[in-house]
């Protein structure tokens, strides 16, 4: 039986898993749209992947120091999870069991999946097997299921729209912009590796194809994460291939990485005015009681120069609304509300979404304030530590040889990382939503795996 569960192609089995992840979502957003049913297909498998992670950890304990510490540390936080659940059925008033219970299955999956994908990715690699290129390949087939889609749909005229106001985008088959978004956000670094690791001359250009495909997924939402990642990313890619351009001078591969990562960038600054994020961030600035279009006075009102500029300048509180979407508003209530909580649910957590008073409570949606106010001081400890353990060993490797980890493979994957923690604490619906915290949980146990490699290795 373990050698069955151990062998390669279950192993691979876990990896396959990101393959589906577009398909859940499409046939999750046709339960929500056409059959109005909130008990979606997607939940299901989702709850049964996460089971069968819990157990192949739980069978690898005797053999495994990884996963017996995974697996008791699994266990304090399923304990932990149901002190919570407890208390404030005593405390909370209404108090919406299931929604709860739905809340906190949605929010462990990333801590489950992560520490079985550190074991699943060893495992590989003890076995020889080539986890880096499998991985990198079942991402790239992922992002292209979801911006191909994105694009017939907008073509057939059958994509959702991403707001309801005077703003513009497109979410295309699946139901919640954030969470594409967020989704494409993070695996965009990963396309791009692959891109960097198969170019070898401009006239393999087409590896960027699906770079680009994922990019204008992104440019239609019409979101400032999507634009915001673009933009990075393709930063870092630049970045990355003109160092290894410097260190190698005549190697065509990094020549080439960088003439497409510089054209792409320019040409992606240029289209920026006919993006609808640029219109979106004008349209928002109108909310906020500034005309975007209106025309300079020549002079004729000298007097009142210095209090139109007052006018014309965003304050504090405005620039935080065109950051966070009016998400502060929601943070200030959250907040008074936990200060104003007992003491036992300032250290145990207030549960899902707060103390509510009505059947459909809201979060914050940004990831770390929803976390901590739900979990309390001690659950908030115990949630981010694996987190917070791997990604302190893991700077800890990469400062003692810093120039080793200036490589497109360990570049890019942190790239993905920062740019997942950035969209957790400003945009959230990254740890909150399973179908977002796979591809981090993936992508983060592939660095820990990656960086923790003996030195000659690293060109393999």
């Amino acid at each position: 039986m373990n050698g069955l569960l151990n062998s390669k192609r279950f192993l691979n089995l876990f990896l396959l898993f990101i393959l589906i992840q577009p398909v859940i979502d499409i046939l999750t957003t046709y339960s929500l749209v056409q059959l109005e049913s909130n008990t979606t297909f997607g939940v299901l498998i989702r709850i049964l992947y996460m089971f069968i992670g819990v157990f192949f950890i739980l069978i690898n304990v005797p053999r495994s120091k990884l996963a017996k510490n995974s697996f008791i540390y699994l266990l304090i936080l399923g304990a932990f999870v149901v002190l919570n659940i407890g208390l404030n059925y005593f405390i909370k008033s209404p108090y919406y069991i299931g929604q709860e219970i739905k809340f906190f299955i949605k929010v462990v999956y990333v801590n489950i999946v992560f520490l079985n994908f550190i074991l699943v990715l060893k495992l590989m690699k003890e076995k020889g097997m080539n986890h880096v290129s499998k991985s990198l390949k079942y991402v790239l087939i992922s992002s292209l299921i979801i911006s191909v889609t994105m694009i017939i749909s907008l073509l057939t005229n059958t994509s959702l729209e991403s707001y309801e106001s005077a703003k513009i985008g497109y979410t295309g088959w699946f139901f919640a912009g954030n969470e594409i978004g967020a989704i494409i956000a993070i695996i965009l670094p990963i396309i791009c590796l692959y891109a960097i690791r198969k170019t070898k001359t401009l006239k393999d250009v087409y590896y960027w194809i699906p770079v680009i495909l994922a990019s204008l997924s992104l440019l239609m939402l019409g979101t400032k994460v999507g634009y915001g990642a673009i933009l990075i990313v393709l930063l870092a890619s630049s970045f990355v291939s003109a160092i290894v351009y410097w260190k190698t001078r005549s190697n065509k591969d990094s020549k080439s990485n960088l003439v497409i990562s510089l054209a792409l960038l320019v040409m992606f600054l240029l289209s920026t005015p006919f993006t609808p994020v640029f219109n979106n961030i004008n349209v928002h600035l109108g909310f906020l009681g500034f005309d975007t279009n209106e025309q300079v006075d020549d002079g004729s009102q000298a007097d009142d120069d210095s209090e139109s500029k007052e006018e014309k300048k965003l304050n504090s509180k405005q620039m935080q609304n065109l950051i966070l979407s009016s998400r502060e508003e929601f943070l200030a209530h959250h907040t008074e509300d936990y200060m104003d909580s007992p003491m036992l649910q300032k250290i145990f957590g207030l549960g899902f979404a707060g103390n509510y008073d009505e059947p459909e409570p809201k979060m914050i949606e940004m990831d770390f304030f929803d976390l901590f106010f739900s979990f309390g001081i001690i659950g908030f400890i115990i949630f981010i530590a694996p987190i917070i353990f791997f990604l302190v060993k893991t700077a800890k490797i990469i400062f003692k040889n810093f120039s080793r980890f200036l490589e497109p493979s360990y570049v890019l994957l942190a790239t993905s990382i920062i740019l997942t923690l950035g969209i957790a604490y400003f945009a959230g619906h990254v740890f909150t939503a399973p179908s977002v915290s796979i591809y981090f949980a993936l992508i983060f146990a592939l660095f820990v795996v990656e960086t923790g490699k003996p030195q000659k290795e690293t060109n393999k």
